[in-house]
């Protein structure tokens, strides 16, 4: 064995020392909260906008919403005049995803202010969330 493999072998064997730290969160800031749960919203909605107008797109290549529009013409009968092609247009996508994706930036910011407020109440009667910390 060479002198390195012998030096390692001597340290790993000696007990280490390490110090356990243990924290109580008492407080989260209610405006640190609200930043961060604000942009989770905005990733969300852009990630749904997105994802709204790629799946319309994949129908739309792939010729669902026509084959739709014969069956409920089919359905109907001839008599009906607005088809789900006329209804369904990737401007109506794209406005319908964005605010469903503006009422998610509202709710994430919401419930996120709503959570802070609510831990910051019931730490009065739990003393708070007991962290432990060990340093290596």
């Amino acid at each position: 064995m060479s002198d390195t493999a012998k030096k390692l072998a001597q340290k790993s064997s000696s007990p280490s020392s390490t110090a356990q730290v243990r924290l109580t969160l008492r407080y989260i800031s209610v405006a640190s909260v609200a930043k961060i749960s604000f942009i989770v919203g905005v990733v969300l909605a852009i990630v749904g906008v997105i994802a709204a107008m790629i799946l319309f797109g994949f129908l739309s290549v792939s010729g669902a919403i026509s084959q739709l529009d014969s069956l409920i013409g089919s359905a109907l009968g001839s008599s009906s005049t607005s088809t789900v092609s006329s209804i369904v247009t990737p401007g109506i996508v794209f406005a319908v995803s964005a605010g469903t994706g503006v009422l998610t930036i509202i709710g994430s910011t919401l419930g996120g202010i709503i959570g802070a407020l609510l831990y910051n109440a019931s730490v009065r009667g739990t003393n708070g969330l007991l962290v432990g910390f060990t340093n290596r």
